[in-house]
């Protein structure tokens, strides 16, 4: 049991300066501000920062490093299973002498931690005193409202609100009442309140940052809330690569650069494979096993990159299907520019439209990450497309002689077995 744990840890070694001995991170010394650290030896595994791929040790870690160490800059940190604290040396040998190793860089950047991207995770909560209560009052909004709407601590940790709330707004004298999400931005050093309003559905029509949506495009955020690809918006006349999600309580439409998003090599407890590691960074959906929850517990999921989660996004196969039905009771099977990652030329979205079937090659698997090829045809009764080895528009007859003149041709070049 205790050999299984131990499988499951890792420890942070940190390297200091231009120093060439690598350390086993212990802690922060609270007192002056310090790194504390161990030699890596296995004498003294206690002291180690042992971090648990289910726990939030590293991020805590680095949350208190940020803020408390002086000169953080000067450290380089590592990550290396604790049953492999042997291999130390090895890691060492790479940093300093990288014209020894094949691909040295490659699998530096492997184990290497960069404090930066844990920066996000290090922010100041905004302090009550700093907001002007009198000035939300003319809204309609008090402290009280928000704390009775858990919606205070959130705010203050500058998230929107997790429900609607009513909002005063005066207009040429007429006042009115929406319901909006409510968030804190700051102005010139100054709090102000953010009101995110309810709309009565996603805007999908018109022209967004210079790009209008497909049909792909409408189609996946109205069932999934993600566009599921990424999408080059225009601003202030230079282009971003950004993901593009709908806030399911007000439908505003939110977006994420794709640059500032990092695909993480695993996602609660299960590795990723290259090919699932590629459809999230693309936008789209993929289907994990045996991820693990806060509690312990084991779960599945379809997982995406969301623009309104800020992160990966996570809903059950069940509900998927029934966003699906709810949103094709009356409409039938849009055919998308890209499937499955293969860019569908206007030939086979033609054949598609028409009810045809057509094959496509290097499609990727979403459950195991691999490519495939098919052929594709609209299934109009359960309006979602049907994969299949052989060609659904040929008879069965003709597809079996076909498979019979290729065995036999086969056969021919090959000589008869023995």
């Amino acid at each position: 049991m205790e050999e299984k744990i131990n499988d499951q840890q890792e420890v942070l070694l940190v390297k200091n300066g231009k120093g060439k001995k690598l350390e086993v991170v212990t802690g922060i010394d609270e007192k002056n501000g310090k790194l504390k650290t161990a030699p890596p030896e296995q004498e003294n595994q206690n002291e180690f920062l042992k971090i648990n791929k289910h726990e939030n040790a590293l991020e805590n870690f680095f949350s208190n490093f940020l803020r408390q160490v002086k000169n953080p800059t000067q450290f380089r940190f590592f990550k290396l299973p604790l049953l492999k604290i042997k291999a130390v040396s090895q890691l060492e040998d790479l940093l300093n002498n990288p014209k020894r190793h094949d691909n040295a860089q490659e699998k530096i950047n492997k184990l290497e931690i960069n404090p930066k991207e844990h920066q996000k995770l290090v922010y100041v909560p905004i302090d009550v005193s700093q907001i002007d209560w009198e000035k939300l009052a003319k809204n309609g909004i008090d402290q009280k409202l928000l704390k009775d709407t858990n919606s205070l601590d959130r705010m203050l940790n500058w998230n929107k609100s997790p429900v609607l709330l009513p909002v005063n707004l005066n207009s040429n004298d007429i006042e009115v009442t929406i319901k909006a999400r409510l968030s804190f931005r700051e102005v010139e050093g100054k709090i102000v309140l953010n009101i995110h309003p309810l709309r009565e559905k996603p805007n999908l029509d018109n022209q967004f940052y210079g790009i209008n949506f497909t049909d792909q495009d409408k189609h996946n955020l109205l069932t999934t809330g993600n566009a599921g690809r990424i999408i080059n918006i225009k601003s202030q006349n230079s282009e971003a690569p950004v993901y593009v999600s709908i806030d399911k309580l007000t439908n505003e439409l939110l977006t994420l650069n794709a640059n500032n998003f990092k695909v993480p090599n695993e996602i609660k407890g299960v590795k990723l494979n290259k090919g699932q590691q590629q459809l999230l960074k693309n936008g789209e959906p993929i289907y994990l096993k045996g991820m693990t929850n806060n509690k312990g517990e084991k779960f599945n999921s379809l997982v995406q990159i969301s623009a309104d989660k800020r992160g990966l996004s996570y809903r059950s196969k069940v509900s998927q299907q029934k966003n699906n039905e709810t949103l094709n009771d009356n409409r039938t099977v849009n055919i998308p520019s890209q499937l499955l990652g293969v860019t569908l030329s206007e030939e086979q979205q033609n054949l598609l439209k028409e009810g045809k079937s057509t094959k496509v090659q290097g499609m990727r698997d979403q459950k195991s990450g691999k490519l495939f090829d098919s052929y594709v045809k609209v299934n109009p009764e359960k309006k979602k497309f049907d994969f299949s080895k052989n060609n659904p528009d040929l008879p069965v007859t003709q597809t079996t002689q076909n498979e019979r003149v290729i065995n036999q041709s086969t056969t021919r070049r090959n000589g008869p077995k023995m």
